[in-house]
């Protein structure tokens, strides 16, 4: 029987008998997990994805405002001129008051494809990174519905199977 008293929290856990593409959640408390990595000022370098849409920008500013964490934002490459000037440009969007310049100065910028192995990075970049890191923020997502659904192929399902990955190696990192 399970303590009702101890507080509850819950961990992601990819499981062979789970297929591809799933994510179960387990109650930590019934795994034996003894502590879940609360928030604390103490964490100091941070991942985000997805800081160039609508969520992650948001999540973006608040991090920038609200705590003095490194933050490290991975962004796909893509038909524009640099990411800064993409990031730059989609946070005039969002916040149109605020400086974005200075905003950048405070993050460094990845060229990344967190649906690929190692995140499409050199495995010795990867691995210093996970090293290094303490939390990931994982907010990229294809949100065109009319995309193909194939498991194989479904950036959704494969960033997060990589950030998983990337979580548990090297030193485990919390996933948000």
């Amino acid at each position: 029987p399970e303590d009702s008293s101890a507080p509850s929290h819950s961990i992601l856990v990819e499981s062979s008998q789970v297929s591809m593409g799933q994510i179960t959640y387990f109650n930590a408390i019934s795994l034996g997990v003894k502590e879940t990595f609360p928030m604390t000022k103490q964490r100091k370098k941070v991942i985000l994805t997805g800081a160039s849409g609508f969520v992650g920008s948001h999540i973006f500013k608040s991090l920038i405002d609200d705590t003095d964490w490194d933050i490290i934002c991975i962004l796909r490459e893509g038909s524009y001129e640099s990411l800064e000037k993409y990031l730059q440009s989609r946070l005039k969007h969002y916040f149109p008051s605020c400086n974005a310049d200075e905003l950048l100065k405070k993050v460094t910028i990845l060229p990344a494809q967190i649906e690929r192995e190692y995140f499409g990075l050199n495995p010795k970049l990867y691995k210093e990174l996970a090293d290094n890191v303490d939390l990931i923020i994982h907010s990229a997502a294809d949100v065109n519905l009319f995309k193909s659904q194939k498991l194989e192929s479904n950036f959704n399902i494969m960033s997060v199977k990589e950030v998983i990955r990337f979580a548990n190696a090297k030193k485990k990192k919390q996933i948000h």
